[in-house]
């Protein structure tokens, strides 16, 4: 795991995330210089420890009774299925939230922290959990309630339960 190179953030707005992730800045500023083993000499080595912002959009249901029912494009203003009705407005959705994303990231550089990040539609646990695996993450930073507040266990929403439970690195839990 060490040294520490990609800290993930789940980041939905909420001021929980906003809260791991100021913990996760702080964090990789602290760990961006470390001592790394060399053939010779001990020496305090830069390296940069990268975060990387997931926001997660969840994916929509479509009752049967919508499957036969037409909408009108958001984009071309033609006839369309919900299904290809409901693939719009996901990809319309992206497009916003990555725009949205634009100055969370630059706040985040402005530390002196690099940083990308990534909108991807899903459940959000086995998303998070999903990406943590496929991409080489040691770290995982996020708040302990999202946008959708507080489940039924006190104090830990459902999805930072669930990431906790099963994720394949280590996770920050920060409210």
């Amino acid at each position: 795991m060490f040294p520490l190179r990609n800290i993930l953030v789940p980041y939905d707005g909420s001021r929980y995330s906003e809260s791991a992730l100021q913990f996760a800045i702080e964090m990789a500023k602290a760990c961006g210089s470390v001592a790394l083993p060399s053939a010779s000499v001990k020496s305090t080595t830069k390296h940069d420890v990268r975060i990387i912002l997931l926001n997660v959009l969840p994916e929509l249901y479509i009752p049967e009774i919508l499957e036969d029912h037409n909408f009108h494009s958001l984009i071309t203003g033609e006839r369309i299925s919900t299904r290809e009705y409901i693939k719009e407005f996901c990809q319309q959705m992206k497009k916003e939230h990555v725009r949205m994303m634009d100055p969370v990231k630059e706040n985040i550089e402005s530390n002196g922290v690099p940083s990308k990040y990534e909108v991807l539609l899903g459940y959000p646990a086995d998303t998070i959990i999903e990406y943590a695996k496929t991409n080489r993450i040691d770290l995982i930073v996020m708040g302990t309630a999202g946008l959708r507040g507080i489940s039924r266990i006190r104090s830990l929403g459902s999805v930072a339960r669930s990431v906790a439970e099963r994720s394949p690195c280590p996770v920050t839990l920060v409210h």
